[in-house]
């Protein structure tokens, strides 16, 4: 963790200045060291992504707007790799209840084009992202079950080739056992 803590007061002196802030960033920075957890680790939502195919170093986090989604919340995207060679990735958002995982659904059902999903969890999505117009569309179909959110989606650089898409069946198919 990095913590830059400065303090400010325009009514002191500079020898003032130096020793209130001495005794407040103190203060403060034991306060929320004393908050921070013993050992460092991964986000909530990079916890419940699957390691079973998952590539070396395959995890990227986003702290807000997951995928790029106002509302969605943050969560974490895992890259994975089939032994057939197929490529797709999974998401994970760990909202904390299921009212927050339901608003994680409704920002991604607000997308143009979004479809329901049914027999996958309690609800889902089936919604296609394009970052930007020069890169792939993406299908992704997301599920909530409780306050579980999982996601997956196609391999932005595989998708265009002949076996980088995984059909909707697979992938529902998938998502229904990854989802507790």
């Amino acid at each position: 963790y990095f913590l830059e803590l400065t303090y400010s007061n325009d009514q002191e002196t500079p020898e003032q200045l130096k020793k209130s802030a001495d005794a407040i960033l103190s203060a403060m920075a034991k306060d929320i060291a004393d908050k921070l957890p013993a050992e460092p680790g991964m986000p909530a939502a990079a916890k419940a992504l699957p390691d079973a195919e998952r590539i070396p170093n395959g995890v990227m986090f986003y702290p807000k707007d997951l995928l790029g989604v106002a509302n969605a919340g943050p969560g974490a995207v895992g890259y994975y790799k089939e032994a057939s060679g197929k490529r797709y990735r999974l998401l994970a958002s760990a909202p904390g209840s299921a009212d927050r995982a339901k608003d994680v659904i409704r920002a991604l059902r607000a997308k143009p084009g979004a479809l329901p999903v049914a027999g996958v969890g309690d609800e889902a999505v089936d919604v296609v992202l394009q970052p930007t117009p020069e890169r792939a569309k993406i299908e992704w179909i997301v599920a909530r079950k409780g306050d579980e959110v999982l996601g997956i989606g196609d391999e932005e650089f595989t998708a265009d080739t002949p076996a980088g898409r995984l059909p909707k069946p697979e992938k529902t198919d998938k998502l229904r056992s990854l989802l507790h």
